[in-house]
This record gives structure tokens, C-alpha cells and sequence, in this order.
């Protein structure tokens, strides 16, 4: 039996209804499951029962055998003496706190409904990319569409935390961190963070020296990432002559020597189609030598894109987060919603099972859903994977006092 299946059961409240009795006899009534413990420490933490006449408001602790409590030494961890109830499914073993008290304990396992097992099984024997695509039609294509709306938000405030930690290494120079996040968009999967860390590495006061000079620009970026002594290292292996660094590293100098507009300026824009105009607009204003392509051709719509889902969008979410603007924020997601989709491995996944994304917003949903539930196989914590898990259940089991 598999814990978190234990607490996938507890935190839903699937137990079947009846006479729930601790091992010694007293009847139990569940008030409240608590907050579900992902940290060192007992496994539900503020849950509250009712053990024969008495309240209790304290902590959970699961096992999947009785013995698994003093194989993991909870009888000597103080932290476990506010545990008021040990789950376990199997096992007759009582379990006491360090102060010597006993623990009640109630047996899990007569209480569960086989389907609920049978179908988590089904999931976690499927072993290609995607857990429930031989059961993709039993669930509802709007059930999908919100999973990913939810996930596409989830990936915003991880770019934002993101944008955040660039902010904070740039001193609260908003110009500086939207050119780590374009620097990130050129190296795209493969050299983002090497591309990210170079551009870290360059103060935006020597940034704004090289304006219109492209020669010392990119003389600076290649001692940064070209050199011996370099700890940044660019990787080509298993690459596309069109995607190697050297075909990204030129146009970003290109484009930061000719054509950066101002950060301010692209979080004002009222639009993501206006972001190529700023940055054709700023290439206007500067000096640039007859030799070298147009700024703005150096930014490919693939690249821009990224740019703006990756950099630009989670520098508007902060700014109306840091600001307290709630509509800036708003404006920000309106934006992911206007984008198109990205077209990737990810969508192509999705799409294979008849769900197709129509905003950026639903398909950076999809590269949340396939990275963080996925492949990890988190399907107990998936809103699609919970529903095929209890589908055949009749009703709600929930059991309060």
C-alpha cells in the first residue's frame, strides 16, 4: 500500500460511511481531515475528531503497517506527541507518544472501497507520457480545459517567482531583470540557464555603454561565455545547426546594441502584438551600421514569443503584485489568453488526446500538467487523475459528528 494513496483517501474523506471504532473500542467521527503535512512531521496537522465523548484537535499520522511507528522512531520524537490518531492500513501494533501515552489507532483498510485501489493501480501500470491517455474518453473535455487554465496560472506565478529572484540580483532594476529574461528566451530550452546566468553577469551599466555598438556588446558577451576562464559553457550537442548558441548569441547583441527599448516602456504597452513595434521603435533611435540586419528581424516570432510568456508577462504580473494594482495583474493574464498556443512537444502530447489548446495560457497549462503531474506520476494530486480515481464512487463518503 502506498502512503499517499492513505492520504489521498483521508484528505477526501472516502472512507465508507458506518461505525468507525479505534482499535480499542472507541467510535470515531471525523470533523475535519486537516491540513495535509508535505514537510517533516506528522502527516495531517489540525485535523479534528471526536473519540468517544471527547474533542480533539491535534495531528494525524499514516502508516501503511502498525510498526512502520517505531520503525521510524516516532516513539522518541516529541514532535509526534501531538498526534492524536495513527491511520494505519494494517497491523494491530498500539504506538505511545515520548511521554509514554498511548496513541489511538484506527485500521484504514475495511474502510475503502476496492475500486478506489483498482483504479489508482490502472493509472500507475500505464507507462507512457501521459497516465490516463487510454482513459481519455471518460472525462469530460471541459474537465481538462479548467486543469489547464489552473496550471497555466500556476506557471505564471512560477515565472514570476522567477523574474522576482532577477529583480532582487539586479538591485530593483527593472531594465536589467527584462534583459535576463530576454538573454533566458534566446537560449531557449536548452542553454536558458546558461544564457541567463551570462546575462546576469553583465551590469546594465555596461549595457547601456555599448548602445549602438555592437562590436564591443558582443565582444563582452563572448568573454562571458567564450572564454577559458569562463565558468558559463553554451551546449550544442544534439542540436540543430539553426539552434546553436552562436546563431542565438549574435542576434541578442544585435538587438541589445541597437534596439533594447526601455522596460517601463514594454510593460506599458497595452498589447502583446505592440512588444515587436517597441523594439523596432527603439532599433529607430539608434545609430547602427548598414552591414548589420534589421533589430527587430533578429527577433523571430518563436523567440519573441517566449519572451513575452517567459520575461515580459511576469515582469507586468510584479509590477502590479509590488504595486498592489490588482488590474495590472489581470491585465497580465488577459495577455496569456490573447497569445496564441505554443506548439511544442507538450501541445502535440495533449492533442493526441483530443485536447487542443487555444491560448497561451492553455498551453503553458499543458507544460505545467505534463512537468509537474505527469511524468512525476502525481496523479492523487491531479484534478483529472482524482476524478478517474473515484468515478465509480456513488456518493461522497464523507462522515462528520
Amino acid at each position: 500500500m502506498n502512503e499517499a494513496v492513505m492520504h489521498f483517501i483521508w484528505n477526501n474523506r472516502l472512507m465508507r460511511p458506518g461505525a468507525w471504532h479505534t482499535q480499542s473500542g472507541e467510535r470515531i467521527w471525523l470533523e475535519s481531515p486537516g491540513q495535509h503535512n508535505r514537510d517533516a512531521g506528522p502527516d495531517f496537522l489540525g485535523a479534528q475528531l471526536r473519540i468517544g465523548k471527547l474533542w480533539w484537535t491535534g495531528a494525524v499520522a499514516m502508516h501503511w503497517h502498525a510498526m512502520e511507528w517505531y520503525r521510524h522512531r516516532h516513539q522518541l520524537d516529541p514532535a509526534y506527541n501531538q498526534v492524536i490518531l495513527h491511520v494505519v492500513w494494517e497491523g494491530s501494533q498500539s504506538a505511545t507518544r515520548s511521554d509514554g501515552s498511548e496513541v489511538d489507532t484506527f485500521v484504514l483498510k475495511p474502510w475503502v472501497d476496492g475500486s478506489i485501489l483498482d483504479h489508482y493501480r490502472q493509472l500507475m501500470s500505464d507507462r507512457g507520457e501521459f497516465p490516463c491517455a487510454s482513459q481519455r474518453g471518460l472525462v469530460d473535455r471541459s474537465r481538462y480545459f479548467a486543469m489547464l487554465d489552473r496550471g497555466g496560472l500556476a506557471r505564471l506565478e512560477q515565472h514570476t517567482r522567477r523574474f522576482r529572484s532577477y529583480l532582487q540580483r539586479s538591485g530593483g532594476d527593472w531594465d536589467h531583470a527584462i534583459w535576463v529574461g530576454l538573454a533566458r528566451s534566446f537560449g531557449m530550452k536548452v542553454n536558458s540557464h546558461a544564457m541567463e546566468q551570462m546575462a546576469l553577469s553583465i551590469p546594465m551599466s555596461e549595457i547601456r555603454a555599448c548602445q549602438g555598438q555592437f562590436d564591443r556588446i558582443w565582444a563582452l558577451m563572448n568573454d562571458r561565455v567564450g572564454s577559458r576562464t569562463s565558468t558559463i559553457r553554451l551546449r550544442r550537442l544534439r542540436m540543430r545547426p539553426v539552434s546553436f548558441p552562436e546563431k542565438k548569441l549574435k542576434p541578442l547583441a544585435i538587438l541589445v546594441a541597437h534596439g533594447l527599448p526601455n522596460a517601463f516602456a514594454l510593460m506599458a504597452t497595452s498589447h502583446p502584438a505592440q512588444v515587436r513595434a517597441l523594439f523596432r521603435n527603439a532599433a529607430v533611435l539608434q545609430p547602427r551600421s548598414n552591414l548589420l540586419p534589421q533589430p527587430d528581424d533578429c527577433l523571430s516570432p518563436t523567440t519573441l514569443q517566449v519572451f513575452i510568456i517567459n520575461g515580459l508577462i511576469p515582469a507586468i504580473f510584479c509590477y502590479g503584485e509590488q504595486n498592489h494594482w490588482p488590474q495590472v495583474q489581470d491585465r497580465a493574464v488577459q495577455w496569456l489568453e490573447q497569445l496564441g498556443p505554443e506548439k511544442n512537444r507538450f501541445t502535440n502530447i495533449f492533442a493526441s488526446l483530443d485536447v487542443y489548446a487555444d491560448s497561451a495560457l492553455r498551453s503553458q497549462g499543458m507544460i505545467h500538467q505534463m512537468n509537474d503531474y505527469c511524468w512525476p506520476r502525481r496523479c492523487l494530486e491531479c484534478a483529472v487523475g482524482a476524478f478517474l480515481i473515484t468515478r465509480t464512487l456513488n456518493k461522497p463518503y464523507a462522515q462528520t459528528a
